[in-house]
């Protein structure tokens, strides 16, 4: 195989052009993820706040009368929502009053300490709701969102989308690199081709006739 260096000049401008259109894409879909995973993060982290909230209004009266029954029924609600893998319901003394999910996710709702607002680490959201009775936080709502499945499928997307529209560009651009290498070839031929004549029967110039 030819190193780059070795082969014609109409291959190499046809390469540098695929090359460029190549990069183009690949940077432009770069920062279009990007963007769309940050906009899905926030967007998230706001309905997950707006959920925690309802759901921590319908817990009040559990927290009120420490009915763990009552509190386990409604953190199991949630669960219907793929992106929540984790609720804890406890009440000001930090007694586990309901929760589902798992260790790890429990350890990092205590580890983080909130009461309220939310924390965005990667593709996980800890959020925490503050149960409020008669205008007071009477116990926290602890939920944990994770968004590494909806961004893998994002990814995905983007991917294929990528793959399609790269694989157009790049067959568009050796097209056009041909047609543009054919157009320069004739235009040099007819350059050749009169400078030809014009050896063959000279040029007539103001020093006299050139042979």
């Amino acid at each position: 195989m030819r190193n780059l260096r070795d082969r014609p000049v109409g291959e190499k401008i046809t390469f540098v052009i695929m090359l460029i259109s190549g990069v183009v894409l690949l940077l432009a879909f770069a920062a279009l993820f990007c963007f769309q995973a940050y906009t899905l993060r926030q967007q998230s982290a706001h309905e997950l706040a707006v959920v925690g909230e309802i759901t921590a209004h319908n817990c009040a009266a559990a927290v009120m009368f420490k009915d763990e029954g009552a509190a386990t029924q409604i953190l199991t609600g949630l669960k219907t929502m793929p992106q929540i893998v984790s609720a804890r319901l406890e009440v000001m003394d930090q007694q586990r009053l309901a929760y589902f999910g798992g260790v790890r996710d429990e350890l990092e709702i205590k580890a983080a300490g909130l009461k309220s607002g939310f924390r965005i680490d990667g593709n996980r959201i800890l959020l925490a709701q503050p149960v409020m009775i008669d205008g007071k936080p009477e116990g926290t709502l602890s939920l944990v969102a994770d968004l590494g499945a909806m961004t893998s499928q994002l990814l995905k997307l983007y991917g294929g989308i990528f793959a399609l529209v790269l694989a157009a560009s790049l067959l568009l651009a050796f097209l056009l690199s041909r047609q543009f290498l054919r157009c320069w070839d004739r235009a040099d031929d007819r350059r050749v081709s009169r400078l030809f004549r014009a050896g063959d029967q000279g040029v007539w110039g103001r020093g006299g006739r050139v042979d």
